[in-house]
């Protein structure tokens, strides 16, 4: 892991702040609407998702590195469309953190009550279904910039 993307995952999930997210429904309700601010919801949500399940995967690099590209490249396409709302860069940066800090807490929330029922962070069939959906869309996001 490069200095910079631990600093900005260690940054992102300190200005996270309290968990406030609500998953009342899987990711992949979201891709269907196409709305500009579904697009926003599940690109912040993804990235949360990326950056809770980081440090889980340190133990397997492939899948840490994964973790880590994506939600890189899903925090740059999430400032990039608060700059197109018309944010500037450091207000669309910091409303990015913010957003994506806040889906990260509630995921980190996920797994540690997936690790107290079973032993294993990855049990959860909402969360699987959504890690894979989020895989599928960081792909198109990366391939979209």
């Amino acid at each position: 892991m490069t200095q910079v993307h631990f600093l900005t995952i260690s940054m992102m999930l300190l200005v996270g702040g309290p968990a406030s997210a609500q998953f009342a429904d899987p990711v992949r309700s979201h891709l269907d609407t196409g709305s500009d601010n579904s697009v926003m919801y599940v690109t912040d949500r993804c990235a949360g998702l990326f950056i809770a399940m980081s440090p889980l995967s340190e133990k397997q690099p492939a899948l840490a590195d994964m973790a880590l590209k994506n939600a890189t490249a899903l925090m740059s396409a999430s400032t990039r469309m608060q700059m197109e709302r018309g944010k500037a860069i450091e207000d669309a940066r910091s409303t990015a953190t913010r957003s994506i800090g806040m889906m990260s807490d509630e995921y980190v929330q996920v797994f540690s009550q997936s690790w107290i029922r079973t032993a294993n962070y990855f049990t959860d069939p909402v969360l699987l279904d959504d890690l894979k959906a989020c895989v599928s869309f960081a792909e198109m996001t990366r391939e979209g910039l």
